[in-house]
């Protein structure tokens, strides 16, 4: 949903000077562990019309999100000022677009918003369920596909830190009910992170890193057979 400044038949605040003195400003944060990407929202909104509204559930803000590769779409709807919202990555791949909204939760026959434009006078508005009172900004991640080649190695490969110091050459021991591998601690230290799905917005990164260590693990394991 890309926004621009739009000519509503009322005042819609953050929509241009529609109304003066008063804000709905957000902020937005990405995480991402093995499973889900996260949007944590922050909101505070300096209309008293608006939070009156708000207080009585008359509007909600609104969150929504669209990813037009996977053909994703979604809207929350919440009356406090902090929200995570939770999508599975399978969900989400490349450009992820996220905007803040304040919207109407039922219809309200004598709209007026304190602080509107003098163009709109003493003028009231016939407001509709789902009406947009108001615009919060946004922001674009984007969300890679989930790299599940170090969760499949953890199910066969325990990886342990060396009790030795210095740098010392990978170890490997066949004899448990997993597959044992020694890294020396400036490459376990390297590997520790990656394991635990730290993962950044764009994670490219330490996917490579992961990808990196993966094959040097594989490669370094005797053939069977």
């Amino acid at each position: 949903m890309k926004l621009s400044k739009r000519s509503f038949p009322f005042p819609v605040l953050g929509n241009g000077d529609d109304v003066l003195d008063a804000a709905l400003q957000s902020v937005l944060e990405i995480s991402s562990d093995q499973d889900n990407y996260y949007i944590d929202v922050s909101i505070n909104c300096s209309s008293k019309t608006i939070n009156g509204l708000i207080a009585k559930k008359h509007a909600s803000f609104s969150v929504h999100l669209e990813c037009s590769n996977t053909v994703f779409r979604k809207s929350v709807s919440f009356y406090e000022n902090k929200k995570r919202i939770a999508i599975p990555h399978f969900q989400l791949n490349d450009a992820v677009e996220v905007n803040v909204f304040v919207c109407a939760q039922k219809s309200i026959p004598d709209y007026r918003v304190d602080g509107a434009h003098e163009d709109y006078g003493d003028a009231s508005f016939s407001i509709q369920e789902g009406d947009m009172l108001a615009i919060g900004g946004g922001l674009i991640f984007y969300a890679e596909p989930q790299n599940d080649s170090m969760k499949n190695i953890a199910s066969i490969i325990q990886i342990q830190v060396s009790t030795k110091e210095g740098d010392r050459p990978m170890e490997i021991d066949l004899n448990g009910d997993k597959i044992s591998v020694t890294l020396s601690k400036n490459d376990f230290e390297s590997y520790n992170p990656l394991m635990a799905n730290k993962v950044s917005v764009r994670p490219s990164t330490w996917l490579s890193k992961a990808a990196s260590l993966r094959r040097e693990l594989l490669g370094g394991l005797p053939a069977v057979g």
